[in-house]
């Protein structure tokens, strides 16, 4: 790969963190949320799956979702995890 070719990847990937950061602002206004969207992502980002394979058994398992953490599921209108 060229520099250029890896800089257009890098300013596009940039541009779509931009707009994705956008969105979720504008989402938590509507919802008259008291989260930033940099304070709500580090709420969220303590949700963590896990998923462990022993031979040809798939564990899988969730973390506990806190009650700040469903309430901006609720507020982003988005599915919880399960």
């Amino acid at each position: 790969m060229d520099v250029l070719c890896l800089l257009r990847a890098h300013a596009l990937i940039c541009f779509l963190a931009l707009v994705l950061h956008r969105i979720l602002r504008l989402k938590l206004k509507r919802a008259e949320s008291e989260f930033s969207p940099t304070r709500a992502l580090a709420e969220l980002r303590g949700i963590q799956r896990h998923s462990v394979t022993l031979g040809t058994v798939v564990h899988e398992g969730l973390s506990t979702i806190a009650p700040q953490q469903k309430a901006l599921y609720e507020q982003l209108k988005f599915t919880l995890p399960s």
